[in-house]
């Protein structure tokens, strides 16, 4: 409740009544003004260490699992992808920064709703002159307070509203993206273990193989170009077995970027990923809701709508600016002895500007964000069509794939009999493990392909598909949601 005025206390005289006046204001006026706290530079130093220092093992971490209602792995358990994602969530700054700027917008949204201050102005005034039985004061005091239109307040909140919808549909939007890189990162780890093991074993029989051409060789029973092609044979097997190492680490090292920790703290973790051989046996898709999903149901999508919904809103907010506010100046003042009392009304005359102009733009800017929607619907459903039939590609290179693997085994079984009858040698039986091992291998590069084709897949629908997700709604684990939405 506003404070009154307490005009009686006028009567003691125009100078204890300029002072009575005067302190009553510096009262209010103060009873405002908060401390300034101090400047709070940003530590580099500090942040660095805390980055190092990042666990699995924090407290945010087990109480996002709390939150929503999964279990902990612990520090020795197994970790799944969905756990690594929960932690990845709480440890990635990208979305600690999109949290804070949730909070900011829920925050302009109460500010949206304020109204405006009344303000006052206090002029005392002496006449050095004044005739003879008057007072030389001059004492005026003028209050005024703004009424706005209550359709330009409702339009400053909604526009502040869908500023804070929009800043929630960035935040799910962060969330999936760290959720993608996390998924591609892990499989891409086991894929490059997949080729390190394979890459090992190709190396020990060509060192076998290498042996056995030297030995034979040496009892001139091989020809010097034989013993030379092995040796290179073998070189080129340490080169690629090296390569493939180096990239296991690169997956590694990016597998710990998506989760935020370091690369060692990855190398001790016990990981329950999904098996990438498991992929070829996935039932067929919806091919039906997955268009529907990629139209309407991505991410970005509904933030683009979020930002036609604020750009409707600005528009709004432009109209009604054509209502005029009405400003009330109440006021007393104290002239040679008199009181009067006065209330000035005064608003605001468009005759300069009708905002049209504005409104034009505001409109114009609103036809903008929904062609926005209209080109990421087209972007999705084209994105969705390629990643459809490189999966379909895929399965079938895998298909033939297995197949060759299949004959290759099959070869190399023949060959291990016909060794076992002493019909070949042991040399010819290397030859032929070696050959099914590069089957193998174009296996794996098939797997890469196929699981690049899912990725590309989710991206155009923005969901997990595979491996499936138990995290059903990212906002309880990874976003700060507006009130309106709760």
């Amino acid at each position: 409740m506003a404070p009154r005025f307490q005009l009686e206390s006028f009567n003691t005289g125009p100078i204890a009544s300029a002072r009575a006046i005067g302190l009553w204001l510096c009262l209010i006026w103060t009873a405002g003004c908060a401390p300034i706290p101090a400047s709070q530079p940003f530590d580099r130093e500090g942040s660095q260490i805390q980055i190092q220092q990042r666990d699995l093992a924090a407290a945010s971490i087990r109480a996002a699992f709390e939150r929503g209602g999964l279990p902990y792995p612990g520090t020795h358990g197994r970790w799944s992808l969905d756990a690594l994602t929960v932690a990845a969530w709480q440890l990635r700054p990208e979305l600690a920064r999109m949290r804070a700027l949730a909070v900011a917008a829920n925050a302009d949204v109460e500010a949206a709703g304020r109204r405006p201050n009344p303000g006052w102005s206090l002029t005392p005034e002496w006449i050095s002159h004044a005739a003879t039985g008057t007072s030389p004061w001059v004492t005026a005091l003028l209050l005024s307070q703004l009424f706005e239109p209550p359709a330009l307040r409702q339009a400053r909140v909604d526009k502040a509203q869908t500023q804070a919808d929009l800043v929630w549909q960035q935040q799910s939007q962060v969330a999936w993206e760290i959720r993608q890189q996390l998924a591609t990162a892990a499989l891409e780890w086991q894929l490059e273990q997949l080729a390190v093991a394979q890459t090992s074993r190709t190396l020990a029989l060509q060192q076998q193989l290498q042996a056995a051409i030297e030995s034979a060789q040496q009892f001139g029973a091989l020809p010097l170009r034989e013993r030379l092609a092995a040796q290179e044979q073998g070189a080129q097997a340490r080169i690629a077995h090296e390569a493939a190492l180096q990239r296991a680490r690169e997956a590694q090292a990016q597998l710990a970027a998506a989760i935020g920790v370091e690369v060692s703290l990855v190398a001790g973790l016990s990981l329950d990923l999904p098996d990438v051989e498991a992929l070829a046996g996935q039932p067929a898709l919806d091919e039906s809701a997955l268009r529907r999903a990629a139209a309407i149901d991505r991410i970005d999508i509904a933030s683009a709508l979020a930002d036609y919904a604020s750009a409707d809103s600005l528009w709004r907010e432009q109209l009604s600016r054509r209502q005029p506010g009405l400003t009330l100046s109440p006021g007393y003042s104290y002239d040679s002895g008199q009181r009067r009392w006065v209330l000035g009304i005064g608003g605001e005359l468009p005759i300069n500007d009708d905002y049209g102009p504005a409104i034009a733009a505001a409109a114009a800017r609103r036809d903008a964000a929904g062609h926005q929607v209209e080109a990421l619907q087209a972007q999705a459903r084209a994105a969705l069509s390629l990643a459809m039939q490189q999966l379909q590609e895929g399965r079938r290179a895998l298909q033939q794939a297995n197949a060759l693997v299949q004959i290759q085994q099959q070869q190399v079984d023949s060959q291990q009999a016909r060794a076992q009858a002493g019909a070949i040698n042991r040399r010819e039986l290397l030859q032929a493990q070696l050959q099914a091992l590069q089957a193998g291998q174009r296996r794996i590069d098939v797997l890469r392909e196929l699981v690049r084709a899912v990725g590309a897949l989710e991206a155009a629908v923005q969901k997990p598909l595979w491996p499936a997700s138990a995290l059903a709604r990212a906002p309880e684990l990874a976003t700060e949601e507006p009130e309106s939405r709760r």
